[in-house]
């Protein structure tokens, strides 16, 4: 199976892979979560899953996130049938994934690829049981899309517009722009705009925005910050202000951090 984790202690970019689920848990502090607009806070010991074809997305992480990435195919792959049928008290289903996810790590630390699979099985159907991941209908979309998508994730830097991107692939704007928002529920402007601003604000967090914003394709720098503003409601002062952090991205799993996990898995135990 195709499955790994990271350990997070700064803001977190979303790559937009369309291959992966990604299961983050909140070990310690809160995450702030934007997607069309801040959404709210996950707090601490709470989970949450971004499917593929998800839209970008933005974390700031004010502690440590657990982020556990299953490849699609394995996650479908080991989706068991008669899941639902089991008797499981449906009100601790949380506390089920909860565990089988901190199990996972610690298995996967440990080096022990059965339990670890073993784990990742049961969190797999767990997540199904409890609803929290269902099919994407982009899956069977206008394969279009998932070329445009791909072609954007790809060129972002550049000024891209509608007509730019429907004339590279032969079709007709107007058409362009109506399966796009069907498939993604959002506009491919809106998508491209999102796209720039969220990769610019993880990198401006480390340099100079009143130079890097010329390396995204923007005509000029008010057209940056209007942009800018029009995603986080905020300027670009504002927003380093309020989350620039000198830590690193990733964090290293300390023996400290380990016993701590083991911990938390008992407390997620129920007899």
């Amino acid at each position: 199976m195709d499955y790994n984790y990271q350990i997070h202690d700064s803001d977190i970019n979303i790559k937009d892979s369309f291959n992966n689920i990604h299961i983050f848990f909140v070990l310690s502090g809160h995450v702030s979560f934007y997607d069309k607009a801040y959404l709210g806070k996950f707090q601490k010991h709470e989970f949450f899953i971004l499917e593929p074809y998800t839209s970008p997305n933005l974390l700031i992480n004010s502690g440590k996130v657990i982020a556990l990435t299953i490849n699609k195919l394995s996650f479908n792959r080991f989706s068991l049938f008669g899941w639902d049928q089991l008797y499981l008290d449906k009100s601790k289903i949380e506390h089920f994934i909860k565990r089988e996810f901190l199990e996972t790590v610690i298995a996967i630390y440990e080096k022990d690829q059965f339990n670890a699979d073993i784990c990742i099985i049961k969190l797999i159907n767990y997540i199904r049981l409890g609803q929290y991941y269902k099919e994407n209908t982009l899956e069977n979309a206008n394969p279009l899309v998932k070329k445009v998508l791909d072609y954007v994730n790809n060129h972002y830097k550049e000024d891209l517009s509608l007509a730019d991107i429907a004339d590279n692939f032969y079709v007709n704007a107007s058409y362009l722009s109506r399966v796009f928002s069907e498939s993604m529920n959002l506009s491919l402007i809106k998508y491209i705009r999102k796209i720039k601003i969220y990769r610019l604000a993880v990198e401006m967090l480390t340099s100079n925005y009143n130079e890097i914003w010329k390396e995204y394709g923007y005509r000029s720098q008010s057209t940056f910050l209007k942009n800018f503003h029009r995603v986080f409601n905020m300027s670009p002062d504002e927003f380093i202000k309020k989350y620039k952090t000198t830590q690193t991205h990733k964090e290293p799993f300390p023996n400290e951090l380990y016993l701590h996990l083991k911990e938390l898995v008992a407390q997620y135990t129920i007899d």
